[in-house]
C-alpha cells in the first residue's frame, strides 16, 4: 500500500541590487497538518541546537555523562518546538537540489552548493565506528565521538577548543561518507541508517516525548515504534542531534546519492525481551529509512532525475518598492512524495 503525502516548502527570494535581481533564498515555512505558517530560521541549525533555560529542562550537556531513557523525563515545550523547527528546515534541505540547498544554507561558494568539500581521505583517524552493509544499503553507527566532543572529556584536554585547533576532517557526516563509499560499487543504493545505543541527552529527551505523544511509556522491542514523515514527532527526531547526522549526510552528498530523504524514524529497544525493556534495562537504538524523493510534474507524471530539482513551482510578487529596485517574491515549490510502508526487517 502506498501513501501519498504532499509537502510544500515555501522559499522567499529577496532580490536587491541597483535594479538587477540577485537571488537570496531563505526558508519561509514548511506546510503540513501541524506546521502551517511557522517561520524557520536557518540560524537554528547553523548556531547549534536551541538552548533551554535551566528552569525549563535539562542541565547543559556534559559529554562525559550519558542520558538513559526515563519515561518521566522528557523534552520541554521549548526544546521540542526548537527541534521541530530545525527538523523542518533539514527536511527542506533534503528534498532540495544541491544548488538550492547550498543557497538556503548561505554557503559562500559560486555557484552555491551544499556538497561537502570532502569526498574521501585515504587516512581517517578518530573514534568513529560504523558497520556497513553495502549489498542492502545500510550503515550502523556504533560510536561517533567527534574531536570537538572528545577534547571536552576529563580524560582528554578537558576544555572547549578553538576551531583552528581541530582537524579539518572531523564531522561525522564526512567520516560516515568515507566508510560508505569504500569498496562500494553502488553508492546510490543508500537505504537506511541506524544508531546503536543512543545516549545523547537531547535526543533521548526528544524520543521520550515522541513516545509519550503516542501513549508509549516504555521502549519496545522490534519492530519498535515508527514515526512517519510529516508528523510532529518525525520532525523533532530529524532535528535531534542524532537525526541531524543522517539529514546532513544526505544533504551534503547529493551529487553522488541523488535526492534522498528520510521517510521514517524507528525507535527500538535492544534485545527480544519486552519485560526487560519495560523495566528500562536495555539500550535504545534509532533507525532511519531512506528513499529517493520523487517529484511529479503538472500532468501528474513522475519526473526523472533531471526535473526533480524543481517539481511544481508557483510564483507571485509580494510587493515592489523603490521603482522596482527592491522586489520581494514568493516561490512555492510543491513536491509529491510517495512512500511505501515496509517493515525495516524486510528492507535489510
Amino acid at each position: 500500500m502506498k501513501l501519498r503525502m504532499i509537502f510544500s516548502c515555501t522559499i522567499l527570494l529577496i532580490v536587491t541590487a541597483f535594479g538587477q535581481f540577485i537571488n537570496n533564498e531563505q526558508v519561509m515555512s514548511v506546510s503540513d497538518s501541524g506546521l502551517e505558517g511557522k517561520l524557520l530560521d536557518s540560524s537554528i541549525v547553523q548556531d547549534g541546537p536551541p538552548v533551554e533555560s535551566s528552569a525549563a529542562g535539562p542541565e547543559p550537556f556534559n559529554p562525559a555523562l550519558g542520558a538513559d531513557f526515563d519515561p518521566d523525563v522528557f523534552a520541554s515545550n521549548q526544546l521540542w518546538e526548537g527541534y521541530i523547527s530545525k527538523g523542518s528546515y533539514l527536511f527542506c534541505l533534503m528534498i532540495a537540489s544541491g544548488e538550492t540547498a547550498g543557497r538556503l544554507m548561505g554557503t559562500p561558494r559560486t555557484p552555491p552548493s551544499a556538497s561537502s568539500p570532502w569526498v574521501m581521505d585515504d587516512i581517517i583517524r578518530g573514534t568513529y565506528k560504523f558497520a556497513v552493509n553495502v549489498r542492502d544499503g545500510v550503515t550502523i553507527a556504533r560510536q561517533t565521538l567527534s574531536p570537538r566532543t572528545a577534547v571536552r572529556h576529563p580524560f582528554s584536554w578537558g576544555r572547549e577548543v578553538r576551531p583552528d585547533e581541530l582537524p579539518e576532517l572531523q564531522h561525522v557526516t564526512d567520516i560516515h561518507w568515507g566508510f560508505w563509499i569504500k569498496n562500494n560499487p553502488n553508492i546510490k543504493n543508500f537505504r537506511g541508517y541506524g544508531v546503536e545505543n543512543v545516549v545523547n541527552d537531547h535526543t533521548v529527551l526528544l524520543v521520550t516525548r515522541a513516545l509519550r505523544n503516542r501513549r508509549k511509556f516504555a521502549l519496545e522491542i522490534w519492530p519498535g515504534v515508527m514515526f512517519e514523515k510529516g508528523s510532529e514527532e518525525y520532525m523533532a527526531l530529524i532535528g535531534s542531534p542524532i537525526g541531524d547526522t543522517i539529514a546532513n549526510f544526505l544533504i551534503t552528498h547529493k551529487p553522488w546519492l541523488g535526492l534522498k530523504h528520510v521517510t521514517h524514524v524507528i525507535v527500538v529497544c535492544d534485545g527480544n525481551d519486552q519485560d526487560t525493556c519495560a523495566r528500562g534495562m536495555n539500550k535504545m537504538h534509532l533507525f532511519f529509512t531512506v528513499e529517493d524523493a520523487h517529484f511529479e510534474n503538472e500532468e501528474g507524471i513522475e519526473g526523472n532525475e533531471g526535473n526533480r530539482e524543481t517539481g511544481r513551482i508557483e510564483s507571485h510578487v509580494f510587493h515592489v518598492r523603490d521603482d522596482g529596485k527592491q522586489v520581494v517574491r514568493e516561490h512555492k515549490v510543491t513536491a509529491n512524495l510517495w512512500d511505501e510502508v515496509n517493515a525495516w526487517g524486510s528492507r535489510v
